[in-house]
């Protein structure tokens, strides 16, 4: 989780640094993405990602954590089924929620498929 810091930046700076992250974890693993890829593709100081989050895994948590809560949003505006769900109909259900996730958040999918 971030420190406290991260939420006392203006929004646009935090949506600054969590899409360069989302960008770099989409093209990167977790061990092979760069903080200094990070710091200079978002503007801040290395020392400024350190006063945000304790290290490389507590951004990656918070960004997973940022495509869990999109998913779920996503989840509450696709229409329920009528009935009861089968083994199929769920299926079903999960491919339509996966998809919807993949085609409205490229990303952050390509970032969950690398978890």
């Amino acid at each position: 989780m971030p420190k406290v810091t991260f939420f006392h930046l203006p929004q646009e700076k935090r949506h600054l640094i969590e899409g360069v992250a989302i960008q770099e974890f989409a093209e990167n693993s977790l061990k092979s993405a760069s903080v200094n890829t990070i710091v200079n593709n978002s503007g801040i100081a290395k020392g400024s990602f350190y006063q945000y989050f304790e290290n490389m895994d507590d951004l990656y948590k918070h960004i997973l954590n940022i495509a869990k809560e999109r998913k779920m949003e996503l989840i509450s505006t696709l229409p329920l089924p009528a009935n009861k769900l089968d083994t199929f109909r769920y299926l079903q259900r999960l491919l339509q929620i996966d998809l919807a996730f993949e085609l409205k958040y490229p990303l952050l999918a390509m970032v969950e498929r690398r978890h």
